[in-house]
């Protein structure tokens, strides 16, 4: 009888299953915090990817937008002023008329960048300046008749897209089949002078992994010389510069 009572007394299995579950509850606090550390891990490297991503596209995006926006366009003519007198007979005198003629003759431009082998732009802006060749005329007051006589480059306007490959030192990037360092940027002018840009990293064909897109608009004068205010010979209209305007990122499947 009194076996029984120091057995019912015992209490060592309980101590052995306060143990077992105090061991429980540590490892589960201990998986706990293993799985968030995993889980922050992971979100580091995703944004310290996400980070060299944007330096590599921003770095060849802006070397482009620095290189252009210290660029210059000139628009480039020839001028030339005639004179001479016609004896006519007006109404049986003899009456000498003065002829004047400004002559404006389109030649190729100039412009002035880093990147005008990549970015060959001096066409398209040629055509944006052709414009102001228009209008020859004749024009009679009193006895001077004055011929103004524009000559433009041949062709119509039309935004074309041209492309060139930068290689930029960075980190690798995740993702990417080809070498990690190489931009793919795409420019297009259009006709108010503004210039498009977007960097891509990835191939098109496979879907751009990341991109990012600026815009830099075009400012100054492309106005010809008055008649008879400019020397014979050639001449230039302009400096056309640009200004950045925007830079945006847009990843992969944003359609905005």
């Amino acid at each position: 009888m009194k076996g029984l009572r120091n057995k019912l007394k015992d209490q060592c299995g309980a101590s052995i299953l306060l143990a077992l579950l105090f061991f429980l509850l540590c490892s589960m606090v201990g998986s706990s915090v293993l799985m968030a550390a995993m889980s922050n891990a992971g979100k580091v490297r995703s944004n310290r990817e996400e980070q060299r991503k944007y330096l590599l596209l921003s770095s060849a995006l802006r070397l482009v937008c620095d290189e252009l926006t210290s660029a210059e366009y000139y628009g480039q003519y020839q001028y030339k002023t005639e004179t001479w007198t016609e004896t006519v007979d007006i109404e049986g005198v003899e009456t000498s008329i003065q002829h004047i003629r400004y002559t404006y003759t389109q030649i190729s431009g100039d412009f002035q960048c880093g990147l005008s082998k990549a970015l060959p732009l001096t066409d398209e802006l040629d055509l944006i300046f052709a414009p102001q060749f228009s209008g020859s005329r004749t024009q009679t007051e009193g006895l001077t008749v004055s011929h103004y006589v524009y000559t433009p480059l041949n062709g119509s306007f039309a935004s074309g897209e041209h492309e060139l490959i930068l290689r930029v030192d960075a980190p690798e990037v995740e993702g990417l089949d080809k070498p990690e360092n190489m931009v793919t940027v795409k420019a297009r002018l259009d006709q108010d002078l503004r210039i498009r840009l977007t960097a891509a990293l990835g191939t098109e064909e496979d879907g751009y992994i990341y991109t990012m897109e600026a815009q830099l608009t075009g400012r100054g004068s492309l106005a010809l010389a008055a008649p008879g205010s400019a020397a014979n010979g050639a001449q230039q209209a302009g400096p056309v510069t640009w200004a950045l305007e925007w830079i945006a990122k847009k990843e992969a499947g944003d359609g905005t």
